[in-house]
């Protein structure tokens, strides 16, 4: 079984849909962006090769053709969704440790490991990871570990997280940076997000926090 679908460049992509399970999308002809590029934006279906289309057009022609699946886990998935377009983490923010002592974790840390620090109050120090922007943050006052993720909105996240099956185990609340919210998948996995709408923190020459830099 075939069906058709008229193509739309990228800048609309959102709004695609291809409502038929278990089947792979393959070009009639191929769009001036080039089958690498659209691979990108249609990961997980199967992008052929075929004589691309004359410059400058914009709409081609597309078949969705009926495949057998090697997953049986993925049956029926074969739609882009809204958030698959518009993932909830976007990054790892920091992971956090406890020490019964700062200068003792920056000693260990700092010293011997060769971190370097970030900024650091009263209760944590945050090093640097060198080949990341994420933080390690050294903290005296939790003993569990934790790893935070950065998300746009943490209000929105905590609507999402308990829209897609999860659990929100303490509602936003305000924190130096902008909001935070801690939510739990359906398998209790406990998840630490963030955002920095208030902007990421100022220190001074010490590395002491002092405030924050604009959002």
């Amino acid at each position: 079984m075939t069906h058709h679908c008229a193509f739309r460049p990228p800048s609309i992509l959102a709004n695609w849909r291809m409502t038929w399970p278990n089947h792979s999308l393959v070009p009639t002809r191929l769009p001036p962006l080039g089958e690498r590029a659209l691979a990108s934006h249609l990961r997980g279906h199967r992008i052929e090769a075929v004589p691309a289309m004359p410059r400058g057009t914009v709409r081609g022609r597309w078949a969705a053709i009926k495949t057998p699946s090697s997953n049986p886990g993925i049956e029926g998935r074969a739609s882009m969704t809204d958030h698959e377009l518009n993932p909830l983490l976007s990054k790892i923010d920091c992971v956090r440790l406890y020490v019964s002592d700062l200068d003792a974790g920056l000693a260990f840390y700092c010293d011997r490991l060769g971190l370097s620090l970030l900024w650091r109050t009263h209760q944590a120090v945050a090093l640097r990871l060198p080949n990341t922007d994420a933080e390690l943050v050294l903290q005296t006052e939790d003993r569990e570990q934790e790893v935070d993720f950065s998300v746009e909105s943490a209000d929105a996240a905590a609507g999402r997280i308990a829209d897609a099956g999860g659990k929100v185990r303490v509602p936003p609340f305000d924190i130096q940076i902008g909001r935070c919210v801690v939510v739990e998948d359906p398998w209790g996995n406990r998840l630490v997000l963030l955002d920095s709408s208030k902007g990421i923190v100022q220190t001074d020459a010490e590395g002491k926090v002092i405030g924050n830099l604009p959002p």
